[in-house]
């Protein structure tokens, strides 16, 4: 499974098995293989991927149709968004209806609902103290109101599959900062959003 989303997605498929793990043939590779993309209008795009280069930002997308024809040889086409981004929105999803489980029980009960009780309560085993605690607080202050999204949180594995893409697009030519805002999908962060998500400032290019 690919080091870039823990799946058999776009690097996993094209890079490690019909290039051999060799970066060198991608070149051949796309001649001879048209890639598309499902846009956010679901509608197919062709990308313009040529080199190692430009593959490397779609490394963890996974491949919704893979196939052959006469008219446009092979053609693949990947998700919308890469999986890591998928899967955390599920996985974040399971946090967040959790905790609104609990809340909406505490106020059917009227009793008062705390952070401390909801951990203690947790048949899941432990809370985590940076995505529970923070989504529970939350709840706690806006209710049906509560704005999670503004909260920003992602989990560590996720974040260590992107932190693994970032590495790769700054190894094969994009600047630290390009890098960035498309692997964490930040633009225009500040420094303590960089260190938050990457645990360290970005290298400024000479």
């Amino acid at each position: 499974m690919s080091i870039f989303s823990g799946k058999c997605d776009f690097y996993d498929s094209v890079v490690s098995i019909h290039c051999d793990g060799d970066p060198s043939k991608l070149e051949e590779f796309f001649t001879n293989t048209e890639i598309r993309i499902t846009g956010r209008d679901n509608r197919e795009h062709k990308l313009d991927i040529k080199t190692e280069k430009d593959a490397v930002k779609y490394y963890p997308y996974l491949k919704s149709v893979a196939c052959f024809s006469k008219e446009r040889g092979n053609t693949i086409l990947l998700a919308s968004r890469p999986f890591i981004d998928y899967e955390e929105e599920e996985y974040m999803g399971w946090h967040i209806e959790d905790a609104k489980k609990y809340w909406r029980k505490c106020k059917r009960n009227k009793e008062e609902c705390t952070v401390e009780k909801y951990f203690a309560n947790s048949y899941w085993g432990d809370r985590s103290e940076y995505i529970d605690r923070p989504i529970m607080e939350e709840l706690i202050k806006n209710g049906n109101k509560a704005d999670f999204k503004s909260l920003n949180l992602h989990d560590a594995l996720h974040e260590h599959f992107r932190k693994k893409w970032f590495a790769e697009m700054v190894r094969v030519g994009y600047t630290e900062i390009e890098a960035f805002n498309w692997c964490f999908n930040e633009f225009y962060p500040d420094d303590k959003v960089i260190i938050k998500r990457l645990g360290r400032p970005l290298k400024v290019d000479e």
